[in-house]
């Protein structure tokens, strides 16, 4: 694939990241006004690597090495790692009444 072409998937990748985000602390949010550091920690943590994905994809972009495996896996590595933290923290939020906040 070339480049360019991966970088705009990848943005769209980014972008839906950002909605997961979104619908997690709407979900956590919505039953309490502050959660427990179990489920609001990995709401940071997403948030951080979200930022961390969109800065390298920038470079990535900007930068256009000829050759640019060691990135594209470290981007595929950083969006594994995002699945597994927002499957945890969406169990856990949804295992939680509002009283649980």
């Amino acid at each position: 694939m070339e480049l360019k072409a991966y970088c705009a998937d990848m943005r769209g990748e980014v972008a839906l990241w950002k909605a997961k985000a979104y619908d997690l602390m709407r979900t956590v949010y919505g039953k309490a006004s502050q959660p427990d550091a179990a489920i609001a920690g990995p709401i940071g943590q997403l948030s951080d690597m979200i930022d961390d994905l969109e800065r390298k994809i920038e470079r990535l972009d900007t930068e256009c090495p000829a050759t640019w495996d060691k990135e594209k896996a470290e981007l595929e590595r950083i969006i594994s790692d995002m699945n597994e933290i927002w499957e945890d923290a969406w169990r856990r939020a949804s295992e939680k009444s509002p009283d649980d906040f």
